[in-house]
């Protein structure tokens, strides 16, 4: 009995099982073309997810034209710059500005001057300032200097212009462009020094007679700027000419130096050949701050550098010596002018001249607390430091610089009589150029000779800031 109920049990459980097996298989086949369906479906879905990323790309393509659109039109649209339109003048650059020297305002990071001299007749020529963007900042007009009558007929009367522009912004570069009316100068542009650091070029005498002399000066310069391309301001430490009323000697030299005399600002001296028969040429060749004594304008002033001051001194009038004392009592009085630095052409402590009148300024010089004297006139460099006619550490008295030959054009010998003060000399034959950098920590100086085999440095010292 048993056994013949589960044999029953288990007829029906059979029945059961294929009773599900065929709905499963009716639920799969309740449309022969199911599959078929299922693949349209699928490859439906395919096409719509290909038209949504076609239109995605069609609309990327839209949004990119109109990018390029856009850019098209906002160069199309530029507009020029001031300087820019100026620059696109068929008389841009034909104006020729002769003589052209860019000379230190009293604060070198303010301001700056040009002195032209040109033959033409002008009332006064126009000068546009531009910023660094192009745009025009300012329009100011030359002064015109009396007119020379020279002897020469051959060659032409001048007018002198001179121009002084202030305001200007410490570390900013400005472009600068000469207009008579018709014609445009070529433009000038400068970046004015921070108020961090200045890098100054020093040369010597130049002192040349021949265009070829003053060629090679220019080369010197050159390599100088190869050497040190940071320049900020050059100083020349006197004798730019050999003879003072030279018309022909000081065409050469702006002959050969060319932009070298007005793309950054040149600070001199007056030297005993700049005075040869007058100096009227070389004071009309330069234009500097009216803070000096009033019967030696442009020979004796001061100017203000980053880190300090320079005072310029006339070494060629020397009844003037107590005035110029008194002056500079008064100029370098200031507790807080950082370096105070002398620039002249004789020299305190030269050793091939020997100069006794000379000389006695350094007890004026030492009162004062003058760090460094720069001058030339001796055609040999040397350094020394005194304090009470005893040489002295770098750091303990007055420090003083002979620059030697800038040129080239002729060297000195080196006296070998007992001068106590001698400490560094370097007396080979070749030029000389000298660069000085100073900042808020102190000033670095050094010296190098343009020989046969290259440059080579000759003498370097670094002082301290107090």
């Amino acid at each position: 009995m048993k056994e013949s109920y589960r044999w029953l049990v288990l007829f029906f459980l059979i029945i059961f099982m294929t009773g599900c097996k065929e709905d499963l298989i009716q639920e799969e086949s309740l449309d022969p073309s199911s599959y078929e369906n299922r693949e349209e479906g699928q490859k439906s879905n395919q096409e719509e997810d290909q038209k949504e990323d076609q239109e995605d790309k069609e609309l990327a393509g839209e949004e990119l034209e109109d990018i390029s659109a856009n850019t098209t039109k906002e160069v199309f649209q530029h507009e020029e710059t001031d300087l820019e339109k100026i620059q696109k003048d068929t008389h841009f650059g034909d104006l020729d500005l002769g003589q052209l020297v860019m000379n230190p305002g009293e604060d070198i990071e303010s301001a700056i001057t040009f002195n032209l001299k040109i033959p033409q007749v002008y009332e006064g020529l126009e000068l546009f300032v531009f910023d660094q963007e192009g745009k025009r900042i300012d329009k100011l007009m030359t002064k015109p200097a009396p007119l020379y009558h020279y002897k020469d007929t051959a060659i032409k009367d001048e007018y002198v212009h001179t121009i002084r522009i202030e305001g200007l912004l410490a570390g900013k570069e400005y472009t600068y462009v000469f207009f008579d009316g018709q014609a445009y100068s070529s433009a000038i542009s400068y970046k004015m020094p921070t108020r961090d650091e200045v890098n100054l070029l020093v040369f010597g005498d130049p002192q040349g007679y021949t265009l070829e002399q003053y060629t090679n000066f220019r080369a010197n310069y050159d390599q100088a700027y190869k050497q040190f391309p940071k320049v900020d301001m050059t100083l020349i430490a006197g004798d730019i000419v050999d003879k003072g009323d030279d018309l022909l000697q000081w065409g050469f030299f702006h002959e050969a130096l060319g932009e070298r005399l007005y793309e950054r600002p040149v600070l001199t001296a007056i030297g005993n050949h700049d005075v040869k028969n007058g100096s009227y040429l070389y004071t009309s060749s330069f234009e500097y701050p009216e803070n000096g004594l009033e019967d030696l304008k442009d020979r004796n002033f001061y100017i203000d550098i980053p880190g300090g001051r320079i005072a310029v001194w006339d070494t060629e009038k020397p009844s003037s010596f107590g005035q110029q004392s008194d002056w500079l009592e008064k100029v370098m009085s200031p507790e807080d002018l950082g370096f105070r630095i002398i620039l002249m052409h004789r020299s305190v402590y030269p050793v091939s001249y020997d100069e006794a009148y000379v000389r006695k300024l350094a007890q004026v010089f030492e009162e004062l607390n003058i760090d460094l004297v720069i001058s030339g006139h001796d055609h040999i460099y040397s350094r020394t430091s005194m304090k009470g006619e005893q040489v002295v550490s770098l750091d303990q008295g007055v420090t003083y610089i002979v620059t030697g030959s800038s040129s080239g054009s002729k060297f000195y010998k080196n006296q070998d009589d007992d001068r106590y003060w001698k400490q560094i000399v370097y007396d080979e034959d070749y030029p000389v150029f000298t660069t000085i950098t100073l900042n808020e920590k102190g000033l670095g100086l050094k010296a190098y000779a343009i020989t046969d085999k290259g440059v080579k440095i000759v003498d370097s010292l670094y002082k301290i800031a107090d």
